[in-house]
């Protein structure tokens, strides 16, 4: 289950409705080679994710402002 905060970031994506099936085969290729795939592979594509990721701000239910990388709102 996601995070309330990782759930409100992807909803404030403009293409978050438009293309919800290309973003599950994304996540679900992320998951296959991160768990799967070799360490190289895994690192870069954890890589490509994070600064992607770096990039996004959402505000959480508390209506503090966060970064991708805060843990908890």
């Amino acid at each position: 289950m996601l995070h309330a905060a990782a759930l409100a970031g992807a909803g404030d994506h403009p293409n978050f409705r438009a293309d919800m099936r290309g973003g599950l085969q994304r996540t679900a290729g992320f998951v296959g080679v991160t768990t799967r795939g070799s360490t190289e592979v895994a690192e870069t594509a954890i890589s490509r994710v994070r600064s992607i990721h770096d990039k996004v701000r959402v505000r959480c239910a508390t209506a503090r402002r966060i970064r991708r990388t805060t843990r908890h709102c």
